[in-house]
């Protein structure tokens, strides 16, 4: 199920970035209509992330911190 939940997302375009910022193990920049929709993955939690503007690594970390499992 993970892996066809990830393809479905990444289907439209996504672009690899760090994910140490974020806390998780893989991340991703969405290619759509937001210009800061990230999709981050731990080892047994995805999540799809929509923001008004890119966030900095110090929020990125404190996002992360919430969202981990």
């Amino acid at each position: 199920l993970w892996d066809v939940c990830l393809q479905d997302y990444l289907k439209n375009g996504a672009q690899t970035v760090d994910a140490a910022p974020w806390g998780a193990r893989q991340a991703w920049q969405m290619e759509n209509q937001y210009e800061a929709a990230y999709l981050l993955c731990w080892d047994d939690r995805m999540v799809y992330l929509e923001l008004e503007e890119a966030p900095s690594d110090a929020q990125k970390a404190i996002i992360g911190e919430k969202l981990k499992p």
